[in-house]
């Protein structure tokens, strides 16, 4: 299967790191324009040396010395070149957090995996899925205190797209810092 995972952030990287290890992956198409900044690597699971990467590099770093993820099927797309290619094909993992480029992912195969700093985040497939406005005064990632809120947040992610892979089920779920309610 193809995998495209559209922002390579918080919630990204998290998500992929779990799910390579969970289902079969043919390629891997990692997809964020921006680089990691010096405030992005306590939390997101790169090195020091990863800042001033692409953060579409650092990640594919990080799966091929981390997890033995042959280097030759990730395939790294960096800038705008995600809104000009109307022609991907296999699973779109969303975890960009921006409305602009999330509008860009409902019109493919999409899981969309996000949280606002309440907190409470959504694991949700297109079907009857609304692009929010989301702004925040500060980005909910560099909140210390969500780091675990996050990890657990793509661990429900990892579990909707295996059910998905071996099912052909798409469960939407709520998450909450309390609770997990299956949506669907």
């Amino acid at each position: 299967m193809r995998i495209n995972l559209m922002g390579c952030g918080s919630v990204g990287t998290q998500t992929i790191a779990q799910l390579v290890n969970i289902v079969e992956i043919d390629s891997l198409h990692l997809y964020d324009k921006d680089i990691v900044e010096p405030r992005n690597k306590a939390h997101r699971l790169r090195l020091k040396q990863s800042v001033g990467m692409k953060k579409v590099n650092a990640l594919k770093t990080y799966l091929v010395s981390n997890f033995n993820f042959p280097a030759d099927k990730i395939i790294t797309h960096h800038g705008d070149i995600l809104f000009t290619n109307s022609h991907i094909a296999g699973l779109v993992i969303d975890c960009f957090d921006n409305p602009q480029a999330r509008n860009f992912t409902t019109i493919f195969n999409t899981i969309h995996v996000g949280f606002n700093p309440i907190p409470t985040g959504l694991v949700h497939w297109n079907e009857n899925y609304e692009v929010l406005d989301n702004n925040y005064s500060q980005d909910p990632c560099d909140k210390q205190e969500l780091y675990v809120f996050i990890s657990f947040l793509a661990s429900v992610a990892c579990i909707s797209i295996y059910d998905f892979v071996t099912k052909n089920i798409r469960n939407n779920y709520i998450v909450d810092h309390n609770f997990v309610k299956k949506i669907c």
